[in-house]
């Protein structure tokens, strides 16, 4: 993008013809956290310029979300010069000094993490986050299952394979925000 001279304003164009969408049932999720003000930290290594622009043309901005990725740097004509450093990558998510910055006042007081990923990196981008207790790893395992299911198994704590929806992410939440009543049964 850089060397194509990108602007700023062609983003909002290249999402709007791209074919990207969200997991199905990935705005329940977003609604749900938002109502019970939960953070919603995204560690990307793409493009967090276009994945803003993404959330904003889905309507899914909203104030508990975080966007930690590589952004472009533009000059003042608005066009791409140079990205953000350090540059963010599959295994550096959530490592750095400045990304752990950016969400710092996101996570003051909160030490239970649900994290999603589909790379083999993304399980430990929660593990340089201070005063983080319990992390559910859930994995989204979309290609090369057959080859790839063992090692998933072994890295996350819940794997779905395929291109499956948040139907399983989403029941998590809803467990933890709303537990089922628990009896005690006397003997």
């Amino acid at each position: 993008m850089i060397g194509e001279r990108i602007k700023r304003s062609q983003l909002k164009e290249m999402v709007a013809n791209a074919n990207i969408q969200f997991r199905d049932k990935c705005e329940v999720l977003f609604s749900e956290l938002d109502s019970f003000n939960i953070p919603l930290l995204v560690f990307s290594a793409g493009l967090g310029d276009t994945l803003l622009e993404v959330f904003r043309q889905f309507s899914a901005v909203r104030p508990n979300l975080h966007v930690v990725s590589n952004r472009l740097v533009f000059d003042e004509a608005g066009v791409a010069v140079s990205h953000s450093h350090p540059f963010v990558h599959s295994y550096n998510k959530g490592k750095s000094p400045e990304q752990l910055a950016a969400v710092e006042s996101f996570i003051v007081g909160r030490s239970n993490i649900i994290l999603a990923g589909d790379s083999q990196g993304d399980p430990k981008m929660a593990d340089s986050l201070p005063h983080t207790h319990h992390v559910l790893k859930i994995g989204f395992l979309n290609h090369d299952v057959k080859d790839r299911l063992d090692l998933y198994m072994d890295i996350y704590d819940i794997v779905l394979s395929g291109d499956c929806d948040m139907t399983v992410v989403n029941a998590v939440v809803q467990t933890v925000l709303h537990p089922p009543p628990y009896s005690l049964v006397s003997q």
